[in-house]
C-alpha cells in the first residue's frame, strides 16, 4: 500500500494509513510502499517507524526511494537498537542500487530486471561476504540495467495515477 498522492503532512499520512488498515482489517498482512518518485509523498524514517509500530499487520517495506540507502541504514539501526520491530525490507528501482542496498541490510529485491541468474548470483555473493565479486558482477550488468531502467521509468509515471 502506498500513500495517496495528495498527502503532505505527517499527520495526514498517519491518518490515511490508519483508515486504510481499518478498511482491509487489522489482521490482513500488507506491504508499505515507499516510492516518492511516483507517489509524490515523502515518507521519512520517523513516519515509516510510526506506521510500522502502529500497524503490526504491515510485514514489509518496499523501499523505492531514490536511492534511499541512508533511509535503509537508519531503519536497520533503529531495529538493532530495539526501538523498532523487525520487518523485511525489499528494494526495487529496477535494481539500480542493489549491490549497495544489500550491504545496508535489505532482505532482497522485487526488481523486474530480466536476468534472474545475475540477481541470484549477486545475492549469493553478498551473503558470502564477497563484496568485491558482487560489485564486479553488478558493474558488468550496469549498462544494461540503466537502459532497462529508462524503459521502466517511461512507463512508471502513468502507472502512478492508478496506484
Amino acid at each position: 500500500m502506498g500513500p495517496a498522492q495528495h498527502l503532505r503532512t505527517d499527520e495526514q499520512i498517519l491518518v490515511w494509513f490508519a483508515n486504510a488498515v481499518e478498511a482491509i482489517g487489522e489482521t490482513t498482512p500488507w506491504v508499505l510502499q515507499d516510492y516518492p518518485l511516483a507517489l509524490t509523498c515523502q515518507l521519512s524514517v520517523p513516519i515509516i517507524a510510526a506506521i510500522m509500530e502502529a500497524h503490526p499487520s504491515c510485514v514489509m517495506l518496499k523501499a523505492e526511494d531514490w536511492p534511499g540507502l541512508e533511509k535503509i541504514s537508519a531503519l536497520r539501526r533503529l531495529q538493532a537498537e530495539g526501538t523498532l520491530r523487525p520487518f523485511s525490507i525489499l528494494t526495487a528501482n529496477g535494481g539500480m542500487f542493489l549491490d549497495l542496498e544489500y550491504w545496508r541490510g535489505t532482505n532482497g529485491s522485487m526488481t523486474g530486471y530480466a536476468f534472474p541468474d545475475m540477481l541470484v548470483d549477486l545475492y549469493r555473493l553478498q551473503a558470502a561476504g564477497e563484496r568485491d565479486a558482487a560489485h564486479d558482477l553488478f558493474d558488468a550488468h550496469l549498462p544494461l540495467r540503466r537502459f532497462v531502467s529508462l524503459l521502466e521509468s517511461a512507463s512508471a509515471i502513468p502507472y502512478a495515477r492508478y496506484a
